[in-house]
């Protein structure tokens, strides 16, 4: 047992440090989205020359914003819960709400994951590009979507293992647990 608490808290680890990382990632494309939007609305109404492919590349930038953020909204435990419904019951109860939508959650993106990775997947053979002045190939954007559907696979995955061990009266030392219960 003490070689799975082991392994549960390196893997827990691993995962925190990447969706920390992608978290990061996101904040760049929002900093970097704000001064190419700025500069293009500067340049359209005040010279009148919009920078070709702003539209294109801020699309990109919304998936990307969403899709490398969302593991670390479910890791912080600050996605939308409703409390009205939930507070009669146990704190048993909770937690196995909880647990259930861990597997909904799973279920969902994995769903996600699987089709999303096809379709991206589909653009890289056919090297499928936007249309218009600029054209940009479309199969980073597609990546991106299953990527972050696979990383709030496992951080579901992580929910899940520390609520069971929670349900049962243990918990793993050098696993952290964040946002409320």
């Amino acid at each position: 047992m003490a070689g799975v608490r082991k392994f549960v808290v390196i893997m827990d680890a691993a995962l925190n440090r990447l969706i920390r990382f992608s978290a990061a990632i996101s904040s760049g494309i929002i900093f970097i989205m704000m001064f190419m939007i700025t500069a293009d609305v500067v340049m359209r109404y005040v010279f009148n020359s919009p920078i070709q492919g702003t539209f294109e590349l801020s699309e990109f930038g919304l998936v990307g914003i969403v899709f490398f953020s969302i593991a670390y909204i479910q890791s912080e435990k600050g996605h939308i819960k409703i409390d009205i419904a939930t507070t009669w019951m146990s704190r048993n109860g909770q937690m196995a709400l909880d647990i259930f939508s861990y597997l909904l959650g799973i279920a969902f993106f994995a769903i996600v994951f699987w089709q999303s990775g096809k379709m991206a997947w589909k653009a890289w053979i056919i090297k499928d590009y936007t249309m218009g002045l600029v054209e940009f190939p479309l199969w980073p954007a597609k990546f991106l979507v299953p990527y972050g559907a696979g990383l709030i696979c496992l951080q579901f995955l992580s929910n899940l293992v520390q609520d069971i061990l929670k349900m049962f009266g243990s918990t793993i030392d050098g696993v952290e647990e964040k946002g409320q219960a």
